[in-house]
């Protein structure tokens, strides 16, 4: 955004620091949460050179009522991944793994949105794009999946298959 970066979190109801498995996590839908991220959203995009054409795709995550946390973000993450021609699908657990076998990558720890911090990829560096306000902002590397597909729109994939590095 113009005036710098906007966490948008989704209020959870009581029960999200009581180490609750993450397929019962519940949406505190009392809130006007929904409305305030698309408005926000909106007003970050609307002059990126691709959010008339895909903001269909993510405005009706912002009007349907989702009660489960992961049913929300996992929707999401099937939406981003059929925009930018994934084939890949994720595989879910059936119960929690304390560790993951060679053959997955654990991302489990990867970011913190309160501290802003993630750790790094050793195997991804975020290739440059033009962004919305980086005359203002500078460049910043992975902001989010909205902005890659908003600002880059078709060539999402070509910007996410160049910044792997192994």
């Amino acid at each position: 955004m113009a005036d710098g970066m906007r966490r948008l979190s989704i209020p959870l109801k009581k029960g999200k620091n009581e180490q609750k498995p993450i397929r019962e996590v519940q949406i505190a839908n009392e809130e006007n949460w929904q409305k305030i991220h698309w408005t926000t959203i909106a007003s970050a995009y609307s002059n990126a050179p691709y959010f008339e054409h895909y903001e269909h795709h993510f405005q009706p995550f912002y009007i349907k009522k989702f009660e489960l946390l992961f049913d929300f973000n996992l929707e999401l993450l099937k939406t981003a991944m059929k925009i930018l021609d994934l084939n890949n699908h994720p595989k879910l657990t059936s119960s929690y793994q304390k560790e993951t076998t060679e053959d997955l990558t654990d991302f489990r720890n990867q970011i913190n949105p309160r501290r802003f911090e993630k750790n790094d990829d050793p195997n991804f560096k975020a290739m440059k794009y033009a962004q919305v306000f980086e005359e203002k902002n500078g460049f910043i590397p992975n902001l989010s999946i909205l902005d890659l597909i908003f600002c880059t729109g078709p060539q999402a994939p070509y910007y996410l298959e160049n910044s792997v590095t192994v």
